[in-house]
Order: structure tokens, then sequence, then C-alpha cells
């Protein structure tokens, strides 16, 4: 009595393409400009991304010479191997006003999470700013409390 046909998205966009008139004039131009406007959205979500992980990729490099620094630069104790995480904390410190830990649950990531890769792209360049304030400050002879203190000084309150 009341016939039912099953069909997909596509199948239903297929079917009204295909109807004339008025009203299937308007409803034409209105999906061709939602797939425009989405299809804009998308663009620039990639190109956003796509931004974020060239930072990222760059954060990476400036990350290796600052534990190159600290490497090289702090004399070997038995808690030199907590300096990576006082240098990191130091620089997010900076840049966020949280340690890692705080970080983390602002964030609400688990100890295992990658918290540089929730960080956006300007987040990602201030992060690698500090990095290399830090590791200049490292090559010159700085400790971690001299530089601990400049920073404090200038950027932490």
């Amino acid at each position: 009595e009341y016939p039912m046909y099953l069909m997909n998205r596509d199948g239903f966009t297929l079917l009204v393409m295909g109807f004339s008139g008025k009203e299937a004039l308007k409803w034409k131009i209105k999906y061709i400009e939602a797939f425009n406007s989405m299809e804009q959205r998308l663009k620039l979500i990639e190109q956003q991304e796509i931004g974020r992980l060239i930072e990222r990729m760059k954060g990476k490099e400036v990350r290796r010479t600052l534990t190159d620094a600290i490497k090289e630069n702090v004399p070997e104790t038995p808690h030199k191997r907590f300096m990576y995480k006082n240098f990191t904390d130091l620089a997010y410190k900076t840049v966020f006003g949280m340690n890692t830990k705080q970080m983390r649950y602002d964030r609400d990531l688990e100890k295992g999470d990658s918290l540089r890769d929730c960080f956006n792209e300007q987040e990602l360049k201030q992060v690698k700013g500090a990095e290399s304030v830090i590791k200049g400050f490292l090559d010159m002879g700085y400790s971690y409390s001299d530089v601990k203190d400049i920073l404090a000084k200038k950027y932490i309150s």
C-alpha cells in the first residue's frame, strides 16, 4: 500500500538532483552552497594541521638540540637524568604557567600520552622558542638554577 525504498545519502542526493521545478532548484542551490562551505572548512582545517605538523617537526629538532645541550653542559651527577624533565617543566612553565603534570591534568591526558601532539601550531612555536632560549643559556654555561631564575624574572609570575 505504501511502498518504501531504502537509500543512503548518496542515493537520496542522486534522486533529488533529478527533480525539477522552482523548489527543486532552490534545494539544489542550497545543497551546492553547503557543499562548498564544507569544502572550504575542510581546506582550512587541513592547512592548520599541516602548519601544526611542520611546527611539530621543527620543535622535535629544537628539542633534540636542547637534550644535546643538557647532555653536554650539565655536569654528571646521579640526578642528571632529572634535568631533562626539569628543563621541560621550565619550558612549559614559561609558556603555559604549568609544569608537565599540570598540563596533562589540564588537557585530560594519561601519563603515556604525548602532550606535544595536543598542542596547536601557536603553542608549538612558543614551546620551541622557550626551549631555544633555554638551550642558549645552557650553551653559555648557565646552570638550571640560573636559567630558572632568569626565566622566572622575565616570564613566570
